[in-house]
Parts: C-alpha cells; sequence; structure tokens
C-alpha cells in the first residue's frame, strides 16, 4: 500500500473535508499503488494547494487536480486549456486543465530550486512533472468531447479508477519507468518540499531585542500596527519574531507577503533563527502578486490581466470558499498599492485577525504616493507608526553618508531620519568606505579592479554582493567571476551564456518572455549563505544585507531615483565600495564630498 501523508487520521480531521470524488480516488490510490509509492494530500506549496500529489523515488512525480464537476454544466468555446464558462448564469472560471498546468509550472518556476536549474540545462526535465485531471462524474467519452487531446496532459475517470486503469496512468506519466532526471538530490528536495521538517527551538539563536522590538515582537488577536525603521533597525528580524508568535498563538498558517520575490528566502532565513517550535508549513511567504495569482488558482478563478490585481471585487464570487488568515504581515509596505490592502483586509483577514505592516518610505523606488505625513497610508489602521530608530546594519562609518544623502536627495520629500548607529564592538574592525570614478571601465578591467578591491579588505566571498541598478553589469562580472576565478556563485539573472544563447535562438519578443523567466526563477531560488559571492541588481536586493556592498554606478542611473540608490547604500553592514563608470557624474560631488 502506498504512503500517505498527512496520516488519514489527521485528513478526517481537516477543517474542509475531501469532496466524494478525492476521498474515492484516495482510496482507489492507496489500494492499487504499492509501497514504492508516497501520496501528499492537499500539500501545503507556499499557497498552492492541489489535490494530490503523488511521488515514487528514482520514476517521478504526478500532480492531480480533482473534480466533482457534472461537464454537462459547462461549456469551453475557446478550447479546453482556455477559460470555461458556466452554462446557468455565464460565469467565466478557470478550467482545471489550466488549473493543474498552473501548478506545475510553479514547482517549476516557484517552489523547487534544483527543478528549475535541471529544466534550464535541459528541457526533457518538463517531464519529471506530469499533470493528471480526475473527473468523478465524468465518463471518457464525455472526456473525449469536451476536452479533446491536450499534449502531456492525462484524464482519469471514475470507471477508469481500477487495476488496469491505474497502470495505464501509470504508464502514461511514467511512474511505471525509471528516470535519471529524478535523482537522489532532486527527490530530497522535493521531499523537504512536500512534507516540511519541524523547526527546532535548538536551530534557533538567541535574539536580543531592545524595548521597542520586545514590544513590537509580540503577537495578539484583533491587532492593525504600522511599524517603520531606518535602514537595519531590525525590521525583519521583528517581523520573522512576530510571524513566530503569531503562528505559536493561534496554530494557524501565518500569511506573510512582499513586494520583491527575493526576500521570501531572507525572511525564512530570519523566522530559522527564532528559538520557537513551529513547522515550516505554518508560514506562506510570498509575494502579494504571485499570491493572488495562486488564490485565484485555487478557487478556478481566470487571472487574465494586470488590471486583475486591482480589482477590488475579484474573489466575490468565492469569498465563502475562502479560508483566511488569522495572521496576515506585508513587508515593504511603501510599495503596496492602496487597493491591494484593501483586498487583503476583505478577503483573507480573519473578523479578528491580526494584520502588521512593516515599511520604510525612503526605500520608496516605486514613487508610490505616500500620505500627508510622507509616510505610507495604510486602510483601517489611523494614527502614528510605530518606530524603530536604532541602526543594527549600519557602522558608525556608513551611517553618517546614509544620513547626508538623505538631507541631500530627500529634504523635500520625506522627514529625515534621527537615527543612531549601534555602538561598534571593540573587537570588530570599523568598515571601509571607498568611492572610484572612473567613466571609462570595460568589463575585463572593471572585473579586475573588483578582484582587487575584494582580496585587499580580504573578505569571504559569502560576505559580499555586487551590485547594480541593471542587469547588464551585474551577469558580465557574474561571468567573470565564475569563469576567471572558477567560482560558484549566487545571482538574481541569467548567465552571460544563457544570455547570448536565448538572444542568439529566439526573436526579441520570445527572448524577452524567455530571460523574464529565468530572472524569476533565479530570484525567486536566491538565498544569502550559500557560501558565495552574491551578484544581484539593486531591486532584487532591496531588504537584504551583506557585510561587504560594491555597487556599480553606471550612465543609466543618471535616470534612476535617488531612492534606489539609497536602498543599495544601505545594504552594507561594514564595508561599501561605489565604482561610478557614469560620464555625468550625477552623484559625484556628493560622494567626493562625503567619502575622504
Amino acid at each position: 500500500m502506498a504512503h500517505c501523508f498527512p496520516s488519514q487520521n489527521e485528513i478526517d480531521k481537516f477543517r474542509v473535508k475531501l469532496t466524494e470524488g478525492e476521498a474515492y480516488l484516495l482510496q482507489s490510490l492507496q489500494n492499487y499503488l504499492d509501497d514504492s509509492f508516497e501520496i501528499f494530500v492537499q500539500p501545503f506549496l507556499n499557497g498552492d494547494r492541489p489535490d494530490f500529489v503523488i511521488m515514487r523515488r528514482g520514476f517521478g512525480i504526478v500532480i492531480i487536480e480533482v473534480k466533482d464537476w457534472d461537464l454537462s454544466c459547462y461549456t469551453n468555446p475557446n478550447g479546453a486549456l482556455n477559460d470555461w464558462y458556466l452554462i446557468k448564469n455565464n460565469c467565466r472560471i478557470k478550467s482545471p486543465l489550466a488549473q493543474v498546468q498552473a501548478y506545475k509550472e510553479n514547482l517549476y518556476s516557484l517552489h523547487i530550486d534544483i527543478l528549475f536549474e535541471k529544466n534550464i540545462k535541459n528541457s526533457k526535465a518538463f517531464a519529471i512533472v506530469q499533470p493528471v485531471v480526475y473527473f468523478h462524474n465524468a465518463t471518457n467519452n464525455q472526456i473525449d468531447n469536451f476536452c479533446g487531446n491536450v499534449p502531456y496532459l492525462h484524464f482519469l475517470v471514475r470507471d477508469g479508477v481500477n487495476e488496469d486503469g491505474i497502470n495505464n496512468l501509470l504508464k502514461l506519466t511514467r511512474l511505471n519507468r525509471e528516470s535519471y532526471l529524478f535523482d537522489e538530490a532532486l527527490y530530497q528536495s522535493f521531499r523537504r518540499f512536500l512534507n516540511p521538517p519541524l523547526h527546532s527551538p535548538d536551530i534557533g539563536r538567541n535574539i536580543i531585542y531592545n524595548k521597542e522590538q520586545e514590544r513590537l515582537v509580540k503577537s495578539s488577536a484583533n491587532t492593525r500596527q504600522k511599524i517603520k525603521g531606518v535602514a537595519g533597525s531590525g525590521k525583519t528580524q521583528v517581523l520573522a519574531g512576530r510571524a513566530a508568535n503569531a503562528y505559536c498563538r493561534t496554530q494557524s498558517t501565518v500569511l506573510i507577503l512582499t513586494f520583491n520575490i527575493t526576500l521570501r528566502n531572507y525572511i525564512h532565513d530570519r523566522i530559522n533563527e527564532v528559538r520557537l517550535p513551529f513547522p515550516w508549513s505554518g508560514f506562506e511567504i510570498t509575494n502579494y502578486h504571485q499570491f493572488f495569482k495562486s488564490q485565484a488558482n485555487n478557487h478556478s478563478l481566470s487571472c487574465n490581466s494586470f488590471d486583475d490585481f486591482n480589482n477590488e471585487d475579484f474573489f466575490d464570487s468565492v469569498t465563502g470558499l475562502i479560508q483566511r488568515y488569522e495572521t496576515i504581515l506585508v513587508d515593504e509596505i511603501q510599495d503596496y498599492e492602496q487597493t491591494w490592502l484593501k483586498i487583503l483586509l476583505k478577503y483573507f483577514l480573519s473578523p479578528n485577525g491580526e494584520f502588521v505592516v512593516f515599511g520604510d518610505e525612503k526605500q520608496n523606488i516605486y514613487d508610490r504616493e505616500m500620505g500627508a505625513d510622507s509616510f505610507p497610508q495604510v486602510p483601517t489602521i489611523t494614527g502614528r507608526y510605530n518606530l524603530l530608530n536604532q541602526s543594527y546594519r549600519l557602522d558608525s562609518v556608513v551611517m553618517p553618508i546614509a544620513q547626508a544623502f538623505q538631507r541631500e536627495y530627500f529634504t523635500k520629500r520625506y522627514q529625515i531620519d534621527e537615527a543612531n548607529a549601534k555602538p561598534q564592538q571593540e573587537s570588530i574592525k570599523l568598515g571601509e568606505v571607498q568611492y572610484i570614478s572612473k567613466s571609462s571601465f570595460p568589463h575585463d578591467d572593471l572585473y579586475h579592479f573588483v578582484r582587487e578591491v575584494i582580496l585587499s579588505l580580504g573578505i569571504h566571498p559569502n560576505n559580499i554582493a555586487i551590485l547594480a541598478s541593471t542587469v547588464e553589469p551585474v551577469r558580465e562580472l557574474e561571468y567573470r567571476f565564475r569563469k576567471l576565478n572558477r567560482e560558484n556563485t549566487s545571482k538574481s539573472c541569467e548567465t552571460k551564456e544563457e544570455y547570448d544563447d536565448i538572444t542568439a535562438s529566439y526573436s526579441e519578443h520570445n527572448a524577452k518572455q524567455k530571460l523574464k523567466e529565468i530572472r524569476r526563477g533565479r530570484k525567486l531560488h536566491f538565498w544569502g549563505n550559500a557560501g558565495t559571492t552574491k551578484f544581484s541588481t539593486i531591486h532584487s536586493f532591496k531588504g537584504w544585507e551583506a557585510d561587504t556592498v560594491i555597487l556599480i554606478i553606471s550612465e543609466k542611473d543618471i535616470n534612476s531615483s535617488d531612492e534606489l540608490i539609497y536602498v543599495a547604500l544601505t545594504r552594507t553592514q561594514r564595508n561599501l565600495v561605489i565604482i561610478d563608470t557614469s560620464t555625468m557624474g550625477r552623484y559625484s560631488n556628493f560622494f567626493n564630498s562625503q567619502i575622504a
């Protein structure tokens, strides 16, 4: 008999019971599959909730969406994979075929980093995960007439749920033959994701909060709070501690939303430092747009345009089906639209839930509208922001430069921070700040210069972040570090080899789409403690930190926002090296006056 996760006793306690079709198929799968198969029932996939995932070690993965629908009640005028319509009210819904395909694609692009990299290197890896739709109340003839033949997607009906039918499904989905692509490393990665481990308090560290942080890290029901802090004031650490406390208080999933998609891994690492017991399935960490799309997909709603993300009535038809959150924590509040917050409050927060936002208006790189007090506006939360004004990231060398930058460029837009750097321990060497202006700097010369700087500072690769406002210098430097230094790297974009291959092989439009997919995947699988030098755009590194930041300012930064440069300056914990390759020198007078 197949192994089932969670156990049947736990499944019986689900808040939303299995449908007739789900219960029937699960029982049948357990009966017909041997113990080399593992069945995960409604697994936690950081927002995605497929009905079943079947995994066979060394063979592959099957993801199943179950529908108890009567197909005679639906039409699909534009083809099986497009939107379907409910006949009685002509209501548009997402087809279950597109729904299960989305679950599959998200496993590659969002959830499993090894799978994402395998798929870039070998397109055959896309066959590792096979999607299936089970129609409990349909026949094979109805499926043939309604859905037709959809490549790489399989169907199952109740009459086919027998020994011969299951064996045929295993053949179609390739779970009857071993796959060299589904190796042990990938299997273990899937298993950790589908059945996440418990977090032990022993894994955490002894976090010492200051008085204000100690107050704000506490979780309580029916709470609305706004928290702002200067760069490096521990906003994310407070968020992480509050998230862990919220789970312990409610024993229910805590939703943590960002805007920058790379931040989810940074937040995960900060939660990991908290000395409390909790399951990793207790946290859903994602960015707003992906959360919205996942919720739409889970509820068979079609999200077809960017306007949908701002539609305050989008989830009206499924309001009663949405499982609301007892706690929602929103980071990077300065990047959020007012409408998004209204949607979260209207559809996803429990009536007595906890809703807390964190932000820093001086990192408003998307030029969102601020309130009359120059701070981000938050619906339903009035009064002042709770303020964290002690910087634990910026040392006494970098802090004066960050404050001077505010006075020079932000005086007319924001309130200037009156922040203090944490006193430096005597045993820790003060950081270094360098500014180098050289307008003609070919990529090879820039690489050699950066290498010399790193060697002179004596910094471990894991503690270095190389940032720029655009992808090109990041990509070119990463290539040279990897090829000339023979170093592994962490990056938030495509490699030079991938870029050259894609731009040579695809039309301009298709190349842009392919590069966009790779960049998104790399951002989602960007981790801070991989032991390697980090190469990133400033946008993708917002919210992160590194001991040593090397910032490349280029000609294109003449038109960049001052907020973007400020974000880059304040990512460092100790050493800051600014290499200005622009000819116009927008910031040269400032940095020359501040950095001796």
